[in-house]
């Protein structure tokens, strides 16, 4: 049923994209950005929607009687630039075969947005686009800050499989890259009810992008919060009202209590570097669990953070003294354990 609807959706587009350039790059921003494609189980799962829709996109180009003219500001001549750039050094590739099909693939998205660029000129065409940005990834972004909320952190917020955004860090850049534009939205509302909504939507995005698990994107939403902070009137009312990337949701990271394990070292390590609580003795796996292979003992637990506490809890580790603990732990084999947040 997906996959029909998705279908008719896209291909009953087609003649209004013919009719208006600017309709086809909104609908190949929303494919593009959101997916919906590898959200199907059927024949539409694999299917260039973005392609067909770029193509139609083209011809309409080239018909329409709009004016066409690229904005040669600095951003698109960089992007030219950097396009000339990856091409030139293509040539010089290690792995030629994978590096040529990996720039045809940029070298297509490059070309739709200096489309982009030539055709939403007008503020209502970019406030259309902005829209259609904003809410392709905040499917994502409210959906995954209800999934994080409900199971306390416990499983990783990832997009679609076979996307741009099917990783976590992936998907945590783009949720955080998405905050921004909700807030733009925001003040931009033209009712209060937009505005609340788009309100709840950027603190459960900003949720969900911690939910990820991503380093990247807990910096980025340090560096966001930071940034708004800086820029905002009311800073105090600003400070409390921000999302906290460090507080109940990130807590499964950076969780407060290690195992008593009975010497003075283990004290010192206790109150230097708190990690989580072992259960049951560590397992030695090829991979590392995922959120549909194992679920965490101790409520909003990582993996890394349990095979590393577990590490802490032996004997061996206590007698090492406190500097272990200071980033590192000895395995038993001699080498050197990092906490995976710092490999």
């Amino acid at each position: 049923m997906r996959d029909i609807a998705l279908t008719l959706v896209v291909f009953g587009s087609l003649p209004f994209i013919l009719w208006r350039p600017y309709i086809g790059v909104l609908m190949w921003t929303w494919i593009s950005i959101m997916n919906p494609h590898r959200l199907t189980w059927g024949f539409a799962y694999s299917m260039q929607f973005a392609l067909i829709v770029a193509l139609v996109t083209l011809i309409s180009l080239l018909i329409s009687r709009e004016p066409k003219r690229i904005p040669w500001t600095r951003e698109t001549i960089l992007v030219v630039i950097l396009v000339a750039w990856m091409t030139f050094t293509t040539f010089f590739a290690f792995y030629p075969d994978l590096a040529w099909a990996h720039l045809e693939k940029v070298a297509k998205i490059e070309l739709m947005v200096l489309v982009t660029a030539m055709v939403m000129q007008s503020e209502r065409r970019i406030n259309l686009l902005v829209w259609v940005m904003a809410l392709s990834l905040a499917f994502y972004g409210v959906k995954g800050g209800i999934f994080t909320i409900v199971h306390g952190g416990a499983y990783h917020v990832r997009g679609p499989e076979g996307s741009f955004i099917g990783g976590d860090n992936e998907m945590g850049l783009a949720l955080v890259m998405t905050v921004p534009l909700l807030r733009y939205l925001q003040l931009h509302a033209p009712s209060i009810w937009i505005r609340h909504a788009t309100s709840g939507a950027m603190v459960l995005t900003a949720l969900a992008a911690v939910g990820s698990q991503s380093r990247g994107a807990l910096l980025g939403i340090v560096s966001m919060g930071t940034f708004f902070w800086l820029k905002s009137r009311n800073k105090v009312f600003t400070a409390f009202k921000m999302p906290q990337p460090w507080g109940e949701s990130t807590r499964g990271i950076w969780l407060t209590t290690l195992p008593r394990i009975g010497s003075s070292a283990g004290a010192s390590m206790r109150s230097e570097a708190p990690l989580l609580r072992c259960t049951r003795p560590i397992q030695r796996t090829s991979t590392i669990p995922t959120a549909s292979t194992s679920k965490c003992s101790a409520s909003m637990a990582s993996w890394g953070w349990r095979y590393l506490s577990c590490l802490a809890s032996r004997r061996g580790a206590a007698r090492r003294g406190s500097s272990s603990a200071r980033g590192a732990i000895r395995s038993f084999d001699g080498r050197l354990t990092l906490p995976p947040w710092f490999r």
